[in-house]
């Protein structure tokens, strides 16, 4: 499903979890302690690569607020909305007027708005890896694997600390909002 895609393409270019994934807006009209969103600019501004020296065009900035270590002052992350990210908010955006970049509408045995939401569209983060769990076996991926076994969709931020570890240009430890480099290597490490 689109808001699946959305959600595994958010986590893959952020490093954030499903918690952070599912309180993405579009709108925040500045940083606010609890909230994750999108402040975008007017018009792209252009930064220079300095290991590149390539132009690059910055859409806005992404702020995340960590709620598991909401505490920390490395839960405070901002984001600088590329290309990338830019392209998969535009994904996202289709008919239904939601504030979330992850959303759908709800099926007909809704209750209304889950608990902890704002919003009927906005998901829970255990929606979000339900239904992952649930098209991974549906599609028959590592149908090998016990359950138990099988990749979630927590593997995917682990997976992007490793590649933002390996490529390069962004700090992983900084990205994950890890207050330790040893927490960032429980994730980088033995992929």
């Amino acid at each position: 499903p689109k808001f699946l895609k959305i959600a595994m393409s958010l986590c893959l270019q952020t490093t954030h979890a499903v918690n952070e994934i599912s309180r993405i807006r579009y709108d925040l009209k500045k940083p606010k302690e609890g909230m994750c969103g999108c402040m975008m600019f007017n018009s792209p501004e252009t930064n220079i690569d300095e290991k590149t020296g390539e132009r690059i065009k910055i859409y806005g900035t992404l702020f995340i607020h960590r709620k598991k270590v909401e505490q920390e002052e490395t839960s405070l992350v901002a984001i600088p909305i590329g290309k990338e990210l830019n392209s998969i908010i535009e994904d996202s955006r289709d008919n239904i007027l939601s504030p979330y970049v992850v959303h759908r509408l709800p099926d007909n045995t809704s209750n209304g708005i889950a608990e902890g939401n704002d919003h009927i569209t906005q998901l829970t983060s255990r929606y979000i890896s339900t239904a992952f769990s649930k098209v991974r076996d549906e599609l028959g991926l590592y149908n090998h694997l016990k359950l138990i076994e099988r990749p979630t969709f927590h593997e995917i931020r682990a997976l992007s600390g490793f590649l933002f570890k390996h490529i390069g240009g962004v700090n992983p430890q900084q990205r994950m909002a890890h207050k330790n480099e040893k927490t960032t290597e429980i994730y980088t490490e033995g992929h």
